[in-house]
């Protein structure tokens, strides 16, 4: 069975969220642990066998080239598509499209999660959708993608962050996807939003699938500025040590 090896990873939003620390440096380069996120999301995606990255940079993306060059100082071969205006998530991937293999694997800069991922990406293969998605259940469903699952683990519904009388779920998207890149016929170079404008449809199409993050894994968000000195606090005191492993 093919497995996933490359990633694609969102990194070229402005990091509004984390001003003033990304007035001068993109949010990819900004510190959790005294580490870049970035580095601590390919650390986590090595671990998974994933052995290729597609950079999608915009805001200062010439400082994350320049840190991360080719991947070899980190172990993986990177590749970079630049964003000259704001393309959102799925603008940024359908730009990227050429470079991308048939199945790859989507995440964010800013959300890391120490999950084994080979099972998940066997999961997508199995199942014959063109997306995958990882969720978790959260407190705050209008910060997050809410889904709600049938037993045979497709998304029957997906509310990019609803507001909590739109909805009785709790189990948010990680921003953590597989696609087969299929997808791309749903989407055009116009089209600027995953969470908004294509995966509503895979749902009625029956062509997206979920899993819940299993039992004793964890996962950090450290897209704003609150989110980032919590977790930095909570690595000072001993936690969350598997981020540097």
């Amino acid at each position: 069975m093919k497995n996933i090896r490359q990633a694609a990873v969102l990194c070229g939003g402005f990091g509004t969220r984390l001003m003033p620390l990304t007035a001068d440096r993109p949010k990819p380069l900004i510190k959790v642990g005294g580490k870049p996120m970035l580095e601590l999301v390919i650390s986590r995606l090595r671990k998974s066998g994933i052995t290729k990255a597609v950079m999608l940079t915009g805001y200062k993306a010439e400082m994350i080239e320049k840190h991360f060059g080719d991947g070899s100082e980190f172990g993986m071969e990177i590749e970079y598509s630049v964003e000259r205006t704001a393309l959102g998530s799925a603008g940024a991937l359908h730009q990227a499209q050429k470079i991308l293999d048939d199945d790859f694997f989507v995440c964010n800069c800013d959300t890391i999660c120490n999950l084994d991922f080979r099972k998940f990406f066997s999961h997508h293969i199995s199942n014959g959708g063109l997306a995958t998605l990882l969720f978790a259940h959260v407190q705050d469903v209008e910060r997050y993608g809410i889904a709600e699952l049938d037993a045979q683990d497709r998304v029957m519904k997906f509310l990019e962050k609803p507001k909590r009388s739109e909805t009785k779920s709790n189990l948010a998207s990680l921003q953590m996807f597989a696609l087969d890149k299929r997808i791309f016929k749903r989407a055009t170079k116009d089209t600027f939003s995953m969470e908004r404008e294509i995966f509503p449809g895979l749902c009625a199409e029956k062509k997206i699938f979920g899993q819940e993050l299993p039992k004793g894994c964890e996962w950090v968000d450290v897209g704003t500025l609150e989110d980032l000195r919590r977790i930095d606090s909570e690595i000072a005191a001993g936690k969350h040590k598997w981020l540097f492993d």
